[in-house]
């Protein structure tokens, strides 16, 4: 009994500082096509490299599409993985989130605007678009303000408020069957609707 408690315990504290809000300066966000509004907050969350307590919450097949789409971007890019809508963890007090979400609001321009909001008390950064698209474009521009430093995974604090203002860019290709994922990443990593 007092091992198990010991555990909880250890597991309760290694979450707390696993996480670290700290002042970032003014950071520039460089994404291409750049967005239309953003704004840094100045600060950062800063991860230990043993236990990266991000969690993503998704609630329907469209925001867990995206969220898996995010989390192969991490993976590829860091080397690490956000849990996907954990349910009842020992351990997890106190900790960031990146929550999806599919927003009917009538202040979207259409259903490839999105806004990135992170909200520093919540400890929450919300990704919010009317459409499967504009989820996919949040998880794209989130990449970019993710950052290794010093075996330390950093990210960055941007308001972001942003949609194509292009009607349509092209771009073509000869593809073999087994480079399909490699076109549709590339169309996907430079906002373009395939």
């Amino acid at each position: 009994m007092i091992t198990r408690i010991f555990i909880l315990f250890f597991l309760f504290l290694t979450n707390l500082f696993s996480q670290l809000l700290v002042d970032s300066g003014n950071n520039s966000l460089n994404v291409q096509p750049a967005p239309i509004r953003f704004n840094s907050l100045g600060k950062s969350v800063v991860l230990n490299s043993l236990n990266n307590s991000f969690r993503i919450i998704a609630n329907n097949n469209n925001e867990i599409k995206s969220a898996n789409y995010l989390n192969y971007l991490l993976k590829n890019n860091y080397g690490i993985e956000f849990k996907i809508n954990p349910e009842n963890e020992v351990g997890v007090v106190n900790e960031w989130v990146i929550k999806f979400s599919i927003s009917k609001s009538n202040s979207f321009i259409n259903s490839q605007h999105y806004r990135i909001h992170p909200d520093i008390n919540k400890k929450e950064i919300e990704i919010s678009s009317p459409g499967q698209l504009g989820l996919l474009f949040g998880a794209v521009t989130f990449l970019d303000f993710v950052r290794s430093e010093n075996g330390a995974i950093k990210i960055n604090l941007f308001e972001v408020d942003d949609w194509p203002e292009y009607s349509r860019r092209i771009f073509s290709t000869v593809l073999k069957p087994d480079r399909v994922e490699d076109m549709l990443n590339y169309a996907l990593l430079n906002k373009m609707e395939t």
